[in-house]
């Protein structure tokens, strides 16, 4: 129950509900992690999805590629582009993340 109790001073907290770090900020960061990750999936997928049942070929190809990227650990992916990231100079937080996302 202190777990809960603690919760709940941390919810109704002034401190936590402005600045920088304050709940609504991280809010529309997440929004803005999780709408980037999918338009990114979106403008890679889609087109290969048109062509591919356009032409009902490689089908069973398609599905196998697929199941390969589900099948990666997303903290492997999260750790892959780190290091991308890091080598290129993009910061330590928001791409590799969206890299580890657009898999998913």
């Amino acid at each position: 129950m202190k777990a809960l109790g603690d919760l709940v001073h941390w919810l109704t907290d002034p401190a936590n509900w402005q600045g920088s770090h304050g709940i609504p900020v991280r809010v529309f960061e997440h929004i803005e992690l999780s709408a980037i990750s999918v338009i990114l999936a979106l403008l890679i997928a889609m087109p290969i999805a048109l062509y591919l049942g356009h032409t009902g070929r490689a089908g069973f190809i398609a599905i196998n590629v697929a199941n390969v990227g589900r099948a990666l650990p997303s903290l492997a992916l999260l750790a892959f582009g780190l290091v991308i990231a890091i080598s290129l100079g993009l910061g330590l937080g928001f791409w590799p993340t969206v890299f580890a996302l657009v898999p998913l």
